[in-house]
């Protein structure tokens, strides 16, 4: 079986926050995937601020150093946004990449965006339409055990 090596998860997190932040969106967000190769996928929007926050490093300016609090708050931020993304994009091995050519590479790397969005805490979740019946969808998260879980919704 040949697979169309295409992008498979949502890359552009940071203009999504960015929009958020300018109060273009909000909870009520939506945003869809669907790719050459039949993934599709829905990213909500549970908890705007939690966005907002991981991608304030890149969407925010940086606070005057004499405000302590404000200028702690944003380096602790930057070191967190920073070492989510090199595991999971920026290291020589990511646990993301931008394309794959099998589905266990996909399947494996749902997992780690899952991984991601829970490590990272952006308070967003991921569903897909409900195979067999599309106008359905099914809640992805992870198990204790971080296997995929599918609930109904």
């Amino acid at each position: 079986m040949f697979y169309l090596r295409t992008l498979s998860l949502f890359l552009s997190l940071d203009s999504i926050a960015i929009k958020v932040d300018k109060n273009k969106l909000d909870n009520d967000f939506v945003a869809f995937l669907a790719t050459n190769n039949g993934t599709e996928f829905v990213l909500s929007i549970k908890d705007a601020s939690k966005l907002i926050e991981f991608f304030s490093p890149v969407i925010k300016p940086i606070p005057n150093s004499t405000d302590v609090a404000a200028y702690r708050k944003f380096q602790n931020a930057t070191s967190k946004r920073g070492k989510i993304y090199k595991k999971y994009y920026g290291d020589l091995n990511p646990l993301i990449e931008e394309i794959h050519s099998s589905p266990f590479e996909i399947e494996n790397e749902l997992k780690n965006f899952l991984k991601l969005i829970q490590e990272a805490d952006l308070g967003v979740e991921l569903f897909r339409p409900k195979i067999g019946d599309p106008n359905n969808y099914e809640k992805l998260d992870l198990d204790s055990n971080n296997n995929i879980k599918i609930t109904s919704c």
